[in-house]
């Protein structure tokens, strides 16, 4: 019973690291088709600044409209707001589990080794 119990847990902990695997490796494929770049922990040696700018009459009247476009933008969204609690709640139950379940091994493992 004891082996069936530790490879049926060992079984289902090897599921749950393939889940979030899964989960890493879409979440790297779905940044690369929307183009971003992926970040890198590395920080660059040198950094090019060649493309500066100056600002001109012609882009300093855009600059108002460009705000205000911005301050709409940032207005209350409600579905971003679910999102952000289902997200915080979803951690927070990921959270509890992984943490029960390491419980539950070093009680396995104390068990086995007496």
């Amino acid at each position: 019973m004891k082996k069936f119990m530790a490879k049926s847990l060992l079984l289902g902990v090897l599921l749950f690291l393939g889940i979030l695997f899964g989960m890493q490796k879409a979440h790297n494929e779905m940044s690369e088709m929307k183009g971003e770049q992926p970040t890198s922990i590395e920080a660059p040696l040198f950094e090019k600044k060649n493309n500066v700018e100056a600002a001109s009459p012609a882009t300093a009247g855009t600059f108002e409209t460009d705000k205000q476009q911005l301050q709409k933008e940032k207005s209350f969204n409600f579905f971003s707001y679910l999102g952000q609690k289902a997200t915080a709640l979803i951690t927070s139950i990921f959270q509890t589990v992984i943490t029960v379940v390491s419980f539950v091994i070093g009680e396995i493992i104390e068990l086995l080794s007496m």
